[in-house]
């Protein structure tokens, strides 16, 4: 699954259950890659930027993937404020969900998540060939290893953007994945 934060702008990939229980079998990282933790010299540890994806990769996730940032501190606030006798009487959970009815930021969370649920299985099956297609690119452009990839993807916007055309390439190439970015309303 992946996963983007919007206030970051960072993307992040998220592994499911199954890939973390391959991954604790293997040895190896989900992405593929010898994970730096089974590589841990003191000298050797690559920072945490060589974790993330690179900018461009974001713009190919879809807008109901994408978490926002921020905390929603006036409901928060109501919250604390209704409960600080610990009683949550009928009136007050009325006030509650008055001020979530009436909330931007939790009615487009509740979009999302209806969304997500609605294509689940093609924003699966989009995530899915999204992460192959980037992988295979990876490997055409030498990228074995975190190292390659801090240095390559992350560091060398030359090389990155020879991946980011390469994946570009295998999208565009491939009607299924075109009519899966209609549907979850994303842009070669």
């Amino acid at each position: 699954m992946i996963i983007s934060n919007s206030h970051s702008g960072q993307s992040a990939q998220v592994a499911s259950s199954s890939a973390v229980s391959k991954q604790n079998e293997t040895g190896s990282a989900v992405n593929g890659f010898e994970s730096v933790m089974d590589k841990t010299k003191s000298n050797d540890q690559l920072p945490l930027e060589a974790l993330a994806l690179p900018s461009w990769y974001n713009s190919y996730l879809p807008e109901a993937t994408m978490l926002n940032g921020g905390l929603n501190h006036g409901y928060h606030d109501l919250c604390k404020d209704l409960t600080k006798d610990n009683i949550l009487t009928d009136d007050e959970r009325g006030q509650l969900k008055s001020y979530l009815d009436n909330d931007p930021f939790h009615q487009d969370e509740l979009r999302k998540r209806e969304f997500r649920a609605k294509y689940q299985g093609e924003l699966s099956e989009y995530g899915d060939t999204l992460n192959t297609y980037f992988q295979e690119s990876l490997k055409e452009n030498g990228v074995n290893s975190q190292r390659d990839y801090y240095g390559k993807v992350i560091l060398d916007k030359g090389t990155s953007e020879k991946i980011h055309e390469s994946m570009k390439s295998r999208l565009e190439s491939n009607p299924r994945v075109l009519e899966l970015m209609e549907i979850l309303g994303t842009t070669l």
